[in-house]
């Protein structure tokens, strides 16, 4: 993370109940005249390793800063599920802070 460009990832692994799963995350975003944030993540989770089943995140977003306290987001999510069966998600939501 430096001044305008944050950079984070995180991969997991577990067990529970005998079932192990696994999955990653990466996310980027970059601050633009300090009300701006484009951000860019990506995502996959693999509840089952034996299995073939398996979900890949793809999110494009904003987050706008208009004045003090508060944060407007808006994202675009596309979500692949098992290579074949697509979603599409749009979200929106405001953030005050005090």
């Amino acid at each position: 993370k430096d001044r305008k460009l944050t950079v984070r990832s995180e991969y997991l692994w577990g067990q529970t109940s005998g079932v192990h799963s696994h999955g990653a995350y990466v996310q980027a975003a970059y601050t633009i005249c300090q009300m701006f944030q484009p951000v860019l993540s990506y995502d996959f989770f693999k509840q089952d390793s034996k299995a073939d089943a398996h979900q890949h995140n793809l999110q494009v977003g904003l987050n706008i800063s208009p004045i003090d306290y508060l944060r407007i987001q808006a994202a675009y999510t596309h979500t692949l599920y098992d290579g074949n069966r697509h979603n599409n998600m749009a979200e929106m939501q405001a953030v005050l802070t005090y």
